[in-house]
């Protein structure tokens, strides 16, 4: 919370414009299933996907199946994404 006090004194980021703040506070279907997917991975892996990614180069094979399992995931997501959340579609009449 510090760090986050001591940037928001501060009129502008110091390399974009504005501060972009998300404005929505809701907790959806898309949030809810994409938190649990995150979560499952991250604890069946046992790696954060930021960090987990520097193990790779240690020689063991824990962090390469991770890191295939995370990239197989990235590439996929759309398709997860339509099978498992329904949207509405808007008519644009």
């Amino acid at each position: 919370m510090l760090l986050h006090r001591l940037i928001f004194r501060n009129d502008q980021p110091r390399f974009t414009r504005s501060f972009q703040i998300p404005s929505a506070k809701d907790i959806d279907r898309p949030l809810v299933i994409g938190a649990v997917i995150f979560g499952l991975g991250w604890g069946l892996g046992g790696f954060c996907p930021g960090p987990g990614l520097t193990p790779i180069f240690s020689g063991h094979i824990n962090p390469i199946l991770f890191l295939v399992g995370m990239s197989a995931g990235i590439l996929d997501a759309p398709k997860v994404e339509s099978l498992l959340i329904f949207r509405q579609v808007q008519s644009q009449d």
